[in-house]
């Protein structure tokens, strides 16, 4: 026996990513976001503690001790089990958990190892691991942000000896499906201000225009955010 309801917007939970290169504002900006969520906030810090400095303008907590080595299925437990008592939770950063200490890539170097250097079998090890944290933030029952730094994107032109390199751009260091899982995905910059982009567009990520960071508040996302997508269901 099924039953069926009819959906409305108040049950989509809000998953906000910002990244961008070190030192852009990613960690004051989320908690900025952070305490507009909720007055119980977790911030899951492998920044060596970068939220400290904040702790006189927000009030959260952090872990105690923190972590040393960042599995993909650690911080899908720890979600798991936060989201039991935090209004929101604040993941800084969820690169480490991709190509830190412990993270989805080293655990990749090993298993190709350990299978003779395939790495397509490697992979069949680790992407259940690495879905394991996706759908934990995905089935985040609180409002979850996470920051993400930057990694250079470069394109190689011509063959043999008459090549040439060049830097193309800039992505979240993070597996490359990972930002699309983002009801919000805001990049970070210090030679520009921060521009937002919805992040559920699969050919591109689209500019919000005239939105600078210091301007983003809840209010903002819960109007245009959700009308946003719901207006590019068919593009």
């Amino acid at each position: 026996m099924f039953n069926f309801v009819q959906q409305n917007k108040g049950k989509s939970k809000f998953r906000i990513a910002l990244w961008g290169e070190t030192k852009t504002g990613k960690t004051t900006t989320a908690l900025k976001l952070a305490s507009q969520f909720g007055e119980k906030i977790l911030v899951i810090d492998t920044e060596n503690d970068a939220s400290a400095m904040h702790a006189d303008d927000y009030n959260f907590d952090v872990l105690d001790p923190p972590l040393q080595k960042y599995s993909p299925v650690v911080l899908a437990n720890l979600i798991i089990e936060a989201q039991k008592t935090y209004d929101v939770l604040l993941i800084d950063s969820l690169s480490e958990f991709w190509a830190g200490v412990g993270g989805a890539m080293e655990m990749l170097s090993k298993a190709t190892s350990s299978f003779g250097g395939n790495s397509f079998f490697a992979w069949s090890k680790i992407t259940p691991v690495q879905n394991k944290m996706v759908r934990a933030i995905l089935n985040c029952s609180v409002p979850i942000i996470c920051t993400m730094e930057s990694k250079d994107v470069y394109e190689v032109a011509g063959s043999g000896q008459q090549f040439q390199v060049s830097l193309t751009g800039t992505v979240p260091n993070q597996r490359k499906r990972v930002p699309y899982i983002f009801n919000v995905l805001i990049k970070t910059s210090t030679r520009e201000k921060g521009k937002v982009f919805n992040a559920l567009i699969e050919s591109h990520y689209r500019e919000l225009h005239g939105l600078s960071v210091d301007n983003i508040d809840i209010d903002w996302i819960q109007n245009n955010i959700l009308t946003l997508r719901e207006s590019n269901k068919n593009e």
